[in-house]
């Protein structure tokens, strides 16, 4: 960001919170730690850092009282259902997915009636409701992507990539 649009986000008196992150998975979650740790201090946040070993981390994080915490999600279908309904469904709250206890009526009627709907079209409006509303309420903020590029060439046939970064070979043909 510019200067002047942390000039603008600074807190002037300041606050100081915890940032919590799995001492087992360097090293992102130290780095992120790290990065936001200097970032935030530049409008006047102090961050604490904790490390948390990460056979406790989720059973923690479940209970829902760490005010920052870093989590990755991995999709395991392509689909947005995926990757919505266990993070902010208020029916997940705690150790079932929405470690946020983000509850909000219309976010969670509307992934229930998209994931029953069959007409993509009124499914892909109630999908995008839902990501208006969690943008509008920064109810999580996505730091990166990673994307699953493999190569291929034109005569590799029947090989299957999916979303989980499996690559499923059993029926691959060459020809």
């Amino acid at each position: 960001m510019r200067r002047s649009t942390w000039t603008r986000l600074a807190t002037p008196h300041g606050f100081t919170t915890t940032f919590y992150y799995t001492s087992g998975d360097p090293p992102i979650g130290s780095s992120i730690a790290t990065i936001l740790q200097q970032q935030l201090a530049r409008i006047n946040i102090t961050l604490k850092l904790q490390s948390v070993e990460s056979a406790t981390f989720n059973d923690e994080v479940g209970l829902g009282q760490w005010p920052m915490f870093y989590e990755g999600w991995v999709n395991l279908l392509a689909t947005p259902d995926d990757g919505m309904r266990p993070l902010f469904s208020s029916l997940n709250i705690g150790i079932y997915g929405n470690y946020n206890y983000f509850n909000n009526s219309t976010v969670t009627n509307d992934l229930i009636q998209a994931g029953k709907d069959y007409n993509q079209t009124q499914r892909d409006k109630l999908y995008q409701q839902v990501q208006d509303i969690l943008a509008q309420q920064a109810v999580e903020v996505p730091l990166f992507n990673l994307e699953n590029v493999i190569p291929m060439t034109t005569n590799v046939h029947d090989l299957y990539i999916y979303p989980t970064f499996d690559i499923f070979v059993y029926q691959v043909k060459m020809g």
